[in-house]
């Protein structure tokens, strides 16, 4: 009994025109992009604000060796909810993209639903890794 899986031809696919395509594709939609991302880039920044005032830490390059407990817990904080955007615009993007699915509103901008953890979930692993 033959266990080894039928073979499949490979197929390449051309790399310039594969990059001129996303490249063309992300310049054509950048409306899309700027109303996916926007909302997700203020918000990120303006977690940033308040944890670099709240820590003391405006202006000043932050010293991993001497940070308090509440600049950790902050740049944590920073952390999750950058991952957390990050999923947020790629789940919009590839929607859009993928599916030609427009978020309606900021609610939907904003998403929280399980492919956002999902691919947080896996962002997370693979910077682990």
């Amino acid at each position: 009994m033959n266990t080894q899986p039928a073979s499949r031809p490979s197929r390449s696919l051309p790399v310039f025109a594969c990059t001129s395509h996303t490249l063309n594709s992300t310049f054509r939609y950048r409306a899309a992009a700027v109303r996916i991302g926007l909302p997700w880039v203020i918000l990120i920044t303006l977690a940033n604000l308040a944890v670099g005032l709240a820590t003391g830490a405006m202006g000043r390059p932050l010293d991993p060796a001497n940070m308090s407990p509440q600049a950790v817990a902050g740049e944590v904080l920073l952390f999750a909810v950058s991952i957390i955007g990050a999923s947020s615009m790629a789940t919009n993007w590839h929607l859009y993209i993928l599916k030609d699915q427009q978020p309606a509103s900021l609610a939907e901008v904003l998403r929280l639903d399980p492919p956002v953890w999902r691919y947080a979930t896996f962002t997370l692993l693979n910077l682990l890794i």
